[in-house]
């Protein structure tokens, strides 16, 4: 979801259509949303965290995932997530 919200041309978006199936995708359950709550808590009022924001960061926890994005300003603050940031070609 990250990615497709990045998108800023529909050449982008394209692009990350064909390239997204090669990572795991995982899904909201309950220990997503209570940490997500937590990281809301913690990093709204000082670093603007948002709720989409919070939510894909405490999948990417909770999953043990490496988190793909473009934004790594918006995580990079958060204990126990690990970024993967993509080279743009």
């Amino acid at each position: 979801m990250e990615l497709i919200v990045g998108a800023s041309n529909k050449s982008e978006l394209n692009k990350i259509n064909s390239d997204v199936h090669q990572f795991q995708i995982a899904l909201i359950d309950n220990a997503v949303s209570q940490l997500a709550i937590d990281l809301l808590r913690n990093y709204t009022l000082s670093h603007g965290l948002s709720l989409p924001d919070a939510l894909i960061a405490a999948t990417s926890i909770v999953a043990r995932l490496d988190l793909f994005t473009y934004n790594v300003k918006h995580y990079k603050f958060i204990d126990g997530i690990n970024l993967y940031t993509p080279v743009i070609k």
